[in-house]
């Protein structure tokens, strides 16, 4: 090639094949035998490229995905509980989380966060972190140990929301139409962030944002890039 001259020479069609393709010459002679078996006229089509789109109905966005992982583990540490999957369906619908799907698409969503059935001791199925995610909390929790102990101001984010038309879920009512009703719709969401510490909150760093929006510094829902151009 770098002397302009040919390394294989043009008459030796199979080689220029090889060295141009890379595949073995055996393969090379078993595609040309298949092809002059097949009548006169035929053609061939690419395969075409398979594009794994995500299904709606099992796709939430990562805020709800946190509310998810907090339902479940509220099963385990506060209610002491199994949390099977129907229970933890249930309770994140409770919690306000709209699921697009039933249980089928639950399950995917639940096994998109590292989550994994697994039989317990007494052949009770149980949903058990994934063994590379629990290592990676185990590693957090050491490094949070160590900062403690130097001493070190450990700043902690949350975010939550609340619904634009929320109303207290009970009130006086008598059946009649002049009592306060809730809205049947519950509106947008208000993302809400903020940060802060044994020395109180950090000033200035409340962030409030509707989401859903597709304009402004925050749009959409609260996802890892919010949130780092609300640390940034």
């Amino acid at each position: 090639k770098d002397t302009g001259e040919l390394t294989v020479p043009l008459n030796n069609l199979f080689e220029r094949v090889v060295k141009a393709t890379g595949v073995s010459l055996s393969t090379v002679q078993r595609v040309v035998k298949e092809n002059a078996s097949k009548p006169a006229g035929t053609k061939f089509t690419s395969p075409r490229k398979t594009i794994n789109k995500p299904s709606p109905k099992s796709s939430v966005d990562q805020f709800d995905e946190e509310i998810i992982r907090s339902v479940l583990y509220k099963f385990v540490h506060i209610h002491k509980r199994r949390p099977t999957m129907q229970a933890v369906y249930q309770a994140v619908i409770n919690d306000g989380v709209a699921l697009r799907g039933k249980l089928t698409s639950f399950k995917k969503i639940v096994h998109k966060l590292g989550f994994r059935w697994r039989k317990t001791e007494d052949n009770r199925k149980l949903l058990i972190e994934k063994t590379d995610i629990r290592a990676k909390r185990t590693e957090y929790l050491r490094k949070l140990k160590s900062y403690k102990e130097q001493g070190r101001n450990i700043v902690y984010s949350d975010e939550t929301y609340i619904h634009s038309s929320h109303t207290v879920p009970k009130s006086w009512d008598d059946g009649t139409d002049n009592c306060l009703k809730s809205p049947v719709v519950k509106g947008k969401r208000l993302i809400i962030l903020h940060c802060g510490g044994r020395k109180g909150f950090v000033p200035n760093a409340a962030l409030l944002f509707k989401s859903g929006l597709k304009t402004g510094d925050y749009h959409d829902d609260m996802n890892h890039q919010n949130y780092k151009k609300w640390v940034q």
